[in-house]
């Protein structure tokens, strides 16, 4: 009687007799490279009446945002101002950003600036030609004004929201940009919202009291990839940035991108995977490999059934 499973095992002495060439060849296209990486963070507030933050804001991103988002807008004391510049990154590739600032009566010209910038960088010291794929996701922007006064987009000065994004590839001089922005001005006597980039975002207007209103936007999910070529080296450059700039007399702002206090909840996050192309030789021996096992398959497959 005919067994099929005793005609396709093979014991893990004749294996590595027959099979050493595939197993390295396999090994060499398989195996990942690591890149170095280095992410910095920047937080600032430029403020005529208002001139320190907390780096590491509130204790969550509902607080920062109630600084601006109050639906009632009963509540808000500008007797208290406060400002909020925070950003955030880990050596996972994540990162996150948010500016707010509500301020008092007076005519103070006020800045927030936030972001985070991440490094990449892989150098291909092989003989062989290598493989990348950058992918990375961005999580929807939201840009929010809160006017009390009454101002417009045409008002000098006026309430700005802003973000901006973006990833730079340099492969071995060759360069490839992917960014996208959005500026949100004006008040409740009338915004405009400029989108633009590589990549505009789509988005939802949202007005969630009298005095408060502004966008969200759609996430992002994309990825850049080529190869290296021997000698050449990979840098990939990627940064978010919140932008805020309000003229005082009761008026607020926000922009956000994630979550600084909570990186596990969406932001920026990125990830380069690099693998080895095999050479010619390779791949033939990893061909001859294949076939060795092929034939000491069928010829144990013979031998057997003819025992039996």
């Amino acid at each position: 009687m005919y067994n099929s499973k005793t005609s396709l095992s093979i014991e893990s002495s004749q294996l590595r007799k027959i099979a050493p060439a595939a197993g390295i060849a396999m090994l060499l296209v398989m195996q990942p490279a690591s890149a170095n990486v280095i992410f910095e963070t920047n937080a600032e507030i430029d403020s005529t009446s208002f001139s320190s933050s907390d780096p590491k804001g509130p204790t969550s991103l509902g607080s920062i945002l109630s600084l601006v988002e109050d639906p009632s807008g009963t509540s808000v004391d500008f007797s208290s101002q406060a400002a909020v510049a925070s950003a955030a990154a880990d050596d996972t590739g994540s990162s996150a950003v948010s500016v707010n600032g509500l301020y008092t009566s007076g005519p103070n010209i006020n800045d927030l600036y936030a972001e985070a910038t991440f490094t990449e960088m892989f150098e291909n010291t092989s003989k062989v030609v290598q493989n990348f794929d950058y992918s990375f996701t961005l999580n929807g922007p939201r840009l929010t004004i809160g006017d009390f006064t009454g101002f417009s987009d045409t008002s000098i000065p006026t309430i700005k929201s802003d973000y901006e994004f973006f990833v730079l590839v340099d492969n071995g001089g060759t360069i490839d940009l992917l960014d996208s922005f959005a500026e949100l001005k004006g008040g409740n006597n009338g915004h405009n919202l400029d989108v633009g980039g590589t990549n505009p975002l789509g988005s939802t207007f949202f007005a969630d009291s009298p005095f408060e209103f502004g966008y969200q936007f759609d996430n992002l999910a994309d990825s850049i990839s080529g190869t290296i070529l021997p000698g050449d080296t990979l840098t990939i450059v990627s940064q978010i940035s919140a932008i805020v700039e309000t003229p005082g007399f009761e008026t607020g702002a926000a922009a956000a991108i994630g979550d600084p206090l909570n990186l596990t909840g969406g932001g920026f996050s990125g990830e380069l995977i690099v693998t080895p192309i095999p050479e010619a030789s390779t791949v033939v021996m990893m061909g001859l490999g294949l076939a060795g096992v092929a034939f000491q398959l069928r010829r144990r497959s013979r031998s057997t059934s003819l025992a039996i």
